[in-house]
């Protein structure tokens, strides 16, 4: 894990400083990552429906 800093919150996402240039965010469902543990990722787009 890599701290983040939130330096803006719009209508449009949110941008953030910390985590190097290539960096893989986890932008949905980050509340039941635990560090150390393997994830399952999705590089699809997300759209309402497909939001679990």
């Amino acid at each position: 894990f890599i701290p983040v800093k939130i330096i803006a919150d719009t209508q449009d996402g949110v941008w953030i400083t910390g985590p190097p240039e290539k960096a893989r965010i986890i932008t949905v469902g980050h509340e039941y990552v635990i560090d150390g543990l393997p994830v399952e990722i999705s590089t699809e787009p997300l759209t309402i429906g497909n939001a679990s």
